[in-house]
């Protein structure tokens, strides 16, 4: 099993410094999408 880490960056062929910047990002779409979700939700219940 590859790392999951490793496993991005081979099909990215990001530099692992690239990679983590990458992932912070990544981090903060899924945040903005829940945050959007949420929105979405009390909207339809209200």
């Amino acid at each position: 099993m590859l790392d999951p880490e490793f496993h991005t960056s081979a099909v990215y062929g990001f530099p692992v410094p690239d990679l983590r910047v990458f992932n912070a990002h990544r981090h903060l779409m899924r945040d903005r999408l829940v945050f959007e979700f949420h929105l979405m939700r009390t909207r339809t219940v209200s």
